[in-house]
């Protein structure tokens, strides 16, 4: 455990400010059920009475709707498969806005098939290298590298806490769909926003500054609000 503390604290040191920044403030930890090993829903009063107006069940209706994804998702992780895990990240909402980003940092590709093969390279040099600064993102909630280290290093530290996205409006650009934070268990600290929508009867991982910045906002206590995360 000593050795384990004593390498995360030195790996974010040199990382500080990056994608794997260091956390100062505890998640809040009251709401919460949970919905299988590792992964909690949000029942705040606000989110139940949503689901109540709606004649639902708050805890059934995820585990139907959406808790088969974030296990397959988790999964993908734990077995370090990069093309399992990028077809979980939108073709529509994640996969342009994504492009725009490398474009912006200079890199050359034609098409989308070539952008994905530049992202999975970066993944896989970053994973070799420990850069996590590999991927072109603006937002370091997009980068998945990190998610790839800390699952395979440390994976029984992290764990998921689900928000359900209000089923009656729509929440900035999204429709119905699932806020998934990833935090550190063991330190009970924010680690990654990953919005989720409704595609089709799938749910996809979009690529979104107001929705990263709105999970921040309600579950990050270092959230800088004219930061970028």
């Amino acid at each position: 455990m000593a050795v384990r503390l004593l390498i995360l604290g030195i790996f974010l040191f040199l990382q500080g400010g990056s994608d794997m920044k260091a956390q100062t403030k505890k998640m809040d930890t009251e709401y919460r059920v949970k919905l299988a090993d590792g992964i909690y829903l949000d029942i705040s009063p606000y989110y139940q009475k949503i689901f109540k107006d709606a004649g639902l069940d708050e805890v059934e209706f995820t585990k139907k709707k959406f808790l088969p994804t974030l296990l397959a998702y988790r999964q993908a992780l734990l077995d370090q498969d990069i093309d399992r895990v990028l077809g979980f990240y939108s073709k529509t909402q994640f996969i342009p806005n994504g492009m725009s980003d490398y474009k912006h940092a200079k890199v050359k590709f034609k098409n989308e098939k070539e952008f994905l093969k530049v992202w999975k390279q970066d993944i896989q040099t970053c994973l070799k290298t420990d850069n996590f600064e590999q991927e072109k993102f603006i937002l370091s909630d997009m980068k998945v590298c990190s998610l790839f280290y800390s699952f395979k290093k440390f994976a029984s530290d992290y764990e998921f806490l689900v928000a359900p996205e209000p089923i009656t409006k729509t929440v900035f650009d999204r429709d119905m769909g699932y806020s998934v934070i990833v935090f550190d268990a063991k330190l009970n600290q924010f680690f990654k926003a990953l919005p989720f929508v409704e595609e089709g009867k799938e749910f996809k991982i979009i690529h979104s500054y107001d929705a990263v910045h709105d999970i921040r906002r309600r579950y990050d206590p270092d959230y800088e609000p004219n930061g970028t995360p």
